[in-house]
């Protein structure tokens, strides 16, 4: 009954609070250095500028949800957005904050963290996509209604 109630809650409290947390996290975390000196970048910016984009992301779709609540149509679609996006994101933040800073084989092999982040990044668009066609059908099915 629990797993029912909670399904058919608002899914932006959980971006909110992820996003909150994120945010918190990555103020307190130091940049990772580089080894000869240059700066480490991440998505082309260097990383401290660059590490923001995760928890503004998560903050934007929690915004997101809460203003277009209500022309979203799939209780399905939403969850999977929301679990898709959740999951891509924090991976992707596990992935940079713990795969730059080991000292082990993933900064010695760099090709492997870029096509892992790339793969990643296709399945965060794909997730956005989804969210693209769960509001468009809510709007459209606001229409038909008309």
């Amino acid at each position: 009954m629990k797993a029912h109630i909670y399904r058919n809650q608002n899914p932006s409290r959980l971006f909110l609070i992820l996003g909150i947390s994120l945010f918190v996290f990555v103020f307190l975390q130091t940049p990772p250095e580089s080894n000869n000196g240059t700066a480490v970048l991440l998505f082309g910016a260097p990383f401290p500028k660059a590490i923001w984009v995760f928890p503004l992301l998560l903050i934007f779709l929690s915004l997101l949800y809460s203003l277009t609540q209500k022309y979203l149509s799939s209780p399905f679609l939403t969850w999977f957005h929301t679990f898709a996006s959740l999951s891509t994101a924090l991976t992707l933040v596990v992935l940079v904050f713990f795969g730059l800073r080991s000292p082990g084989q993933l900064v010695s092999d760099p090709e492997w963290i870029g096509n892992t982040i790339k793969v990643l990044s296709l399945v965060l668009f794909v997730a956005q996509l989804v969210f693209l066609v769960n509001i468009l059908k809510g709007v459209y099915a606001s229409w038909q209604t008309r």
